[in-house]
């Protein structure tokens, strides 16, 4: 447990050096994700700057906004998951990485503008890993380098009326390294005691290369309302046999479906439950099959119809 508050605490450290500089000079916003399910569970925290754009009153005009910052990735299993089990559209390393895009509107008729949201997340992991080549007494440390990258679009209108259906889409490209699954190794005790067994890791991390397509369809009875629905399936393209490439190994199809709550009337805090099915298209039995679960989620929202 110490070593994983000592990650807490050090990447929340770096991630505050480095943004709060950027707090006096653009005013970023703080959103917060806390995610949890019986599979998996973990936190994301971003420091974005810029507003949302403000189209004129005339019909027909548009108008843009730059946003940027920073976010951080933050697993909260405390036992790493070897790459043989672990799910693949789920980050297991830390990420902390540099957000971009920019926020549109434009006054299409009068009393109804469209708008939209286009951002682009960048982040890298940089982690040791342990491992006793051969199962020797002998220990080797390796390091390795992960990368994350998600695009996030999105486009709605707000006009007053009820019953609106906005579309949303996300795609995630993730190389990441994890550790080998441990192996019982026979330790002889000494005389008079018995032999032991010691679990240990025999070779280096291997990297699983994804591609994660999760667009979404959100129903809003309307703009006041407390609560929305979302349906968002999910289709993920991996390989876990340390190539970067994502295609001709593995594809698993996700369904899922949330009830958002929302307990403030700006919408800015966020309650969400969700039920899932994860379906093997292509791959092997010992990657799970057929999983039905349920997920929760707090959110601090600075993105409009994330889900």
């Amino acid at each position: 447990m110490g070593s994983v508050m000592g990650r807490w605490l050090s990447g929340i450290a770096l991630f505050a050096a480095i943004a709060v500089p950027r707090v006096d000079a653009a005013e970023p916003a703080m959103g917060v994700l806390l995610s949890v399910s019986p599979v998996y569970r973990y936190a994301l925290i971003r420091l974005e700057t810029g507003n949302e754009p403000m189209p004129q009153a005339k019909t027909g005009a548009e108008q843009s906004e730059l946003r940027d910052g920073f976010f951080l990735i933050v697993p909260l299993n405390e036992n790493e998951e070897p790459i043989e089990t672990a799910h693949p559209d789920q980050p297991a390393r830390w990420y902390l990485g540099y957000t971009f895009g920019k926020a549109r509107a434009a006054s299409r008729r009068p009393g109804e503008m469209e708008q939209g949201l286009s951002m682009i997340d960048f982040g890298v992991n940089y982690q040791e890993f342990v491992f006793y080549p051969g199962g020797g007494s002998a220990s080797c440390r390796k390091a390795a380098i992960s990368a994350y990258l998600s695009i996030y679009e999105t486009s709605y209108a707000t006009s007053g009326r009820s019953g609106s259906f906005i579309s949303s889409l996300r795609a995630t490209y993730l190389y990441e390294h994890r550790a080998a699954g441990k192996i019982g190794m026979v330790v002889p005790g000494a005389v008079g005691h018995p032999d032991t067994v010691n679990n240990i890791a025999v070779s280096f991390a291997s990297a699983v290369g994804a591609l994660i397509v999760h667009p979404a369809v959100i129903y809003e009875p309307s703009e006041t309302a407390a609560f929305r629905f979302a349906f968002t399936p999910q289709y993920t393209f991996y390989n876990n046999q340390n190539k970067g490439n994502p295609f001709l190994d593995k594809e698993r199809l996700r369904m899922e479906g949330w009830l958002h709550f929302f307990p403030v009337a700006d919408h800015s805090i966020r309650v969400q439950a969700g039920v899932y099915s994860d379906r093997i298209v292509r791959g092997e039995v010992t990657d799970g099959g057929t999983e039905l679960g349920v997920m929760f989620q707090f959110r601090r929202d600075i993105r409009p119809f994330d889900w």
